[in-house]
Order: structure tokens, then C-alpha cells, then sequence
């Protein structure tokens, strides 16, 4: 009888590969406190299923290439709905195992200690980690190696004032709220940036406080159906978070609008569709779509009406204005009917890309809207 050694080496051959479904910046931290009881805040800055798994622990990177033993590690499983983008979650000492957190010790125990330490998010596994985020809160520097529970090397993958942040010491410190901004990138940079920090001797509680509404909505549909003289709007957003308020506001010229539509959704969640309808509509209709006081969308329904013309002749005088979508006034001034494409080009010249509007009024007050797209 023959006997194969060949599967058996197969197994020893084939690498051991660490899964890992999110990337670098997807998590970060967003508060520390050393204080007792020790707390930290992370917020999310992209959609995380559910039953994903994430790792925090105040063990250094050294420069053997892995995690420095002595310390303690904490597991967070993201909860049923998964968590969207801008979710804050906030673990404290005193109720370490609450809240999707299970913690334990790597030949130690969690703490953070006053005097400065590191805290690093990873997946995969404590002995082949895959890094999101690391915070070192000694001198203001990453170590070159973890030879001290407080010290810590920079883990691969993670690059300092992106990904990485080195604090400027002290106890406890929150990320600045007047920093948070809708690119994600831009964010990343802030977060990552020491001076975008309050520093406080004792527990400083302020980024877990704040809104990070503004963060990227994701649009799935805003659609207009019109039936005879009813506007049916269908709105799919994605990402929102607990208290997210959504305004739709109409308008028959696209200058001036009224708000038809004014809510505050419950509840975080990756996906709201709501429907809701205009039964005044009997002409072209603007509509935009606010959440939180950010523009998302503008759109145009026209009804069943011929187009009108620009309202001037050739030698009649009117007055040209340019909108911004938001129904900013940009620029205005009189002019011919024979001068309003050259007004019009150079209204057009300095615009950023985007929606805009034309109004032309004439002498008699009637008053013609034009959507054109700057690109």
C-alpha cells in the first residue's frame, strides 16, 4: 500500500491569509479618555454590515512585526441593521462588556494609561491583524518600537495624518466638532490632525456628543410621477442616521419654494423610502430634496403645458438673473431681448460644475425659468 504525503504538505504549504472586509479609515477614533473610568468613541465613515467583527486594544506594534503581548484586547460584533455611515459607539471601562463589546486580556488587562498610550483598530485576528485606524497619545510621536506597555511603532497599512494619528499627550482628548466635513477623505485628514484635538486634564466628553450628519448621504432615488394633476415623489436614501430630518420643497418658477414635505426619521438606518405627493401641481414644478440642511438633489417634473419662450423681443428690455440650485441669487442686470445669450455666456464663465438657473422677466411682470447643468 502507498501512502501520500502530498495533502498533508499541501496544509503546511498553503498560507494562512487574514480576511479582512473593511479598509484603513473606514473606523476611527474619535475621543479617548484616560480618566477613569477609561472610554473611547469610534465613529463609522462607511457602511458596516452586521456581524461584522472589530478589534480595539492599547497593545503596541513593534518592530518585530507584531502586537506586543501585556495588554488587553476588546471585540466589538456590529449589531442587527449593521451600523451606517456617521454611527458613534462609545465603550467605557465600567461597562466593558455591554453594548456589542466582549473584553479581554492579552497576558493583561485593558487600560489606558494617563500618562500616554495607544489605541489600535484592526480585523482579522491578534497575531496577523488588519489595521483601520491606530491613535498614539505619547509625546506626540509614533516609536520606532513597543518596548513599554505606553509605546507603540506605527502598524503597516496606517500612515501618519490619514489613517494614524499622533496626539500631543495628556489624559484625555476629543476631536474638535467644528471639523467634521461631508468629504470623506478631508475628514480623514482632520481626524488625523493633533491640532484638530481638545486636550483635557479630566474626562473630556465631545465628539461622542456630536451630529456627523453632514457625512456622505447616499441618494438611491428621488423620482416625480405625474398623474393628471398630482405629483407622486419617491425618495430612497441610504446611510442615514437616528434624527435625520428631510425636507422636499416645491416651486413653480425655481427661484422661490415652499417646503411640502418636513420630517425627522427614527432611528438609524441603512435605507429610508418614503413617498409623499403634491396635489397642487398643474405646471412645470421645481422640487429639492434637503437632509439636514444639505442640498441633495434638484429636480424638474413638467407637466402637460407648452414650453414657454423667452418673454422678450428682440427690442424690448427685461431683467436676466442668475440661481444657484439652493436659490441663491448669483448675478442680475437688464438687458435686450437680442442681448441675453451674450448675458447669459457671461453669467456662465466663473460658475463651479453644478445646477443653476436663468429667470427672464419682462416689462409686464411675466417671468420665464430656464435649468441648464454647468459642466
Amino acid at each position: 500500500m502507498k501512502t501520500s504525503f502530498l495533502p498533508f504538505l499541501m496544509c503546511i504549504l498553503m498560507p494562512f491569509y487574514t480576511v479582512a472586509s473593511l479598509n484603513p479609515g473606514d473606523i476611527v477614533i474619535i475621543e479617548y479618555n484616560a480618566s477613569n473610568p477609561d472610554q473611547f468613541s469610534f465613529l463609522s465613515l462607511s457602511d458596516v454590515p452586521e456581524n461584522e467583527v472589530i478589534y480595539f486594544t492599547d497593545c503596541g506594534w513593534s518592530k518585530d512585526g507584531l502586537l506586543r503581548r501585556s495588554e488587553g484586547l476588546i471585540k466589538y460584533v456590529v449589531p442587527q441593521g449593521g451600523l451606517s455611515i456617521g454611527t458613534v459607539i462609545t465603550y467605557t471601562a465600567d461597562q466593558k462588556n455591554n453594548n456589542g463589546f466582549t473584553t479581554t486580556g492579552i497576558d493583561g488587562f485593558f487600560g489606558l494609561a494617563q500618562g500616554g498610550d495607544q489605541l489600535l483598530v484592526f480585523q482579522g485576528n491578534f497575531d496577523s491583524p488588519v489595521f483601520l485606524f491606530g491613535l498614539n497619545n505619547l509625546d506626540g510621536i509614533w516609536q520606532d518600537d513597543a518596548t513599554t506597555t505606553n509605546s507603540s511603532a506605527l502598524p503597516p497599512g496606517l500612515e501618519i495624518g490619514k489613517t494614524a494619528v499622533n496626539l500631543s499627550g495628556g489624559a484625555n482628548a476629543s476631536f474638535d466638532c467644528t471639523k467634521i466635513v461631508k468629504d470623506k477623505n478631508q475628514m480623514l485628514e482632520n481626524i488625523s490632525n493633533p491640532l484638530n484635538w481638545n486636550y483635557s486634564s479630566s474626562q473630556i466628553l465631545q465628539a461622542s456628543l456630536c451630529s456627523f450628519s453632514i457625512l456622505p448621504i447616499v441618494l438611491l432615488k428621488f423620482e416625480a410621477n405625474v398623474f393628471e394633476n398630482e405629483v407622486i415623489l419617491n425618495c430612497q436614501l441610504g446611510s442615514c442616521t437616528n434624527n435625520s430630518r428631510v425636507i422636499i420643497e416645491r416651486s413653480e418658477d425655481g427661484t422661490e419654494f415652499e417646503i411640502i414635505f418636513n420630517e425627522v426619521i427614527q432611528g438609524a438606518s441603512p435605507l429610508v423610502e418614503f413617498l409623499t405627493n403634491d396635489k397642487r401641481f398643474n405646471h412645470s414644478k421645481y422640487y429639492r430634496l434637503y437632509l439636514n440642511q444639505q442640498l441633495i438633489k434638484t429636480i424638474l417634473v413638467e407637466g402637460k403645458m407648452e414650453a414657454d419662450n423667452w418673454p422678450l423681443q428682440p427690442e424690448e428690455i427685461g431683467i436676466i438673473s442668475l440661481f444657484s440650485a439652493d436659490g441663491r441669487k448669483i448675478a442680475e442686470t437688464t438687458c435686450y431681448g437680442n442681448e441675453l445669450k451674450i448675458k447669459a455666456d457671461g453669467f456662465n464663465q466663473n460658475l463651479e460644475t453644478g445646477i443653476y438657473f436663468y429667470t427672464v422677466v419682462n416689462n409686464n411682470g411675466k417671468k420665464v425659468v430656464r435649468k441648464f447643468y454647468k459642466y
